[in-house]
């Protein structure tokens, strides 16, 4: 029962933050183009990623995968 419960507070949780993010980007639209809106938006997201990579110590595995990545090029 307390799973279904916990599914049931992310799946509210995700409906919330996702109607919240459409209604930003409306907003930010007025503002600025797509384009940079695009660039923006993955520049956060990627500042973001790398933080969570650091602050759960898997920095070594991310500049690796990154290496390997590049390596293929």
């Amino acid at each position: 029962m307390a799973k279904d419960k916990q599914a049931l507070v992310y799946a509210l949780s995700a409906i919330v933050l996702w109607s919240t993010v459409a209604t930003a980007f409306k907003i930010a639209l007025e503002y600025v183009n797509f384009a940079q809106l695009v660039f923006f938006a993955s520049g956060i997201s990627v500042v973001i990623f790398f933080i969570a990579a650091i602050i759960e110590r898997n920095s070594k595995l991310l500049f690796s995968l990154c290496k390997k990545t590049h390596n293929t090029l």
